[in-house]
């Protein structure tokens, strides 16, 4: 192939791909993209972001350790139950007449129900409140951040 020849190839083949260029960027609808702009392309890249994502559920897991700190304000109320088969046989269980080494099961049953409420804690929970505040503070501050970094 001759040098002309080349040269004519080379202009056909770039011809070509600005022909291309020119109806990619003048029809987007036609390949399915779709005109974007600045402010859309930031509010995806922060609705989406992974790091943006699992600072949001930090700062979900932070709240929630903040509600169980503040629970320490309030009584805790316990109820408990058991209920089974027991063997026994005392003189205070056994019956005048029966004979001690009767070995009959019985079934048995207890609840218990326990109400507490801590009168001085030496400020433990105030302090676990502070704590827990002070670390939401701090999650918001690494959310701001990250969202800083993302956009």
């Amino acid at each position: 192939m001759t040098t002309k020849g080349r040269y004519m190839t080379f202009c056909r083949s770039l011809c070509l791909v600005l022909m291309v260029c020119y109806w990619l960027t003048c029809f987007p609808q036609a390949v399915g993209a779709e005109i974007m702009t600045l402010k859309q392309s930031v509010d995806q890249a922060l609705q989406y972001s992974p790091l943006l994502q699992a600072q949001g559920y930090r700062k979900a897991a932070v709240g929630h350790d903040l509600k169980r700190a503040r629970g320490g304000y309030f009584p805790t109320l316990d109820i408990t139950a058991g209920y089974g088969a027991g063997n026994h046989s005392d003189s205070t269980t056994r019956l005048p007449d029966a004979d001690p080494s009767d070995s009959d099961w019985d079934s048995r049953g207890d609840a218990s129900v326990t109400l507490v409420q801590r009168l001085f804690d030496g400020g433990e929970t105030g302090q676990n409140v502070s704590i827990q505040k002070a670390l939401l503070t701090a999650t918001d501050y690494g959310i701001t951040d990250s969202k800083q970094a993302v956009s």
